[in-house]
């Protein structure tokens, strides 16, 4: 069963509710349990340590400087959109 709450936070479970930092909170049915939460982590360490995707990330920053950054990126979609 879902909880709902009202738009009023004072209805709502505060954060000092939850166990510690990052942890949903412990009426949460849905929530990923502790271990697949590890495997992630583990997954993104792993990732991110790849001396490939590191040098391919910073490819892609490098291209996606020369096109214009950001901002030209930001252009281009709300150009596409409208």
């Amino acid at each position: 069963m879902k909880r709902r709450y009202a738009s009023s936070s004072a209805q709502r479970p505060s954060s000092s509710a939850r166990s510690s930092v990052g942890d949903p909170p412990p009426t949460c049915p849905t929530s990923p349990g502790r271990s697949a939460i590890g495997e992630l982590r583990a997954a993104i360490d792993r990732v991110a340590s790849d001396p490939a995707v590191r040098a391919a990330l910073a490819e892609m920053r490098r291209a996606i400087r020369r096109g214009g950054g950001a901002a030209r990126g930001a252009d281009l979609v709300e150009g596409y959109l409208r």
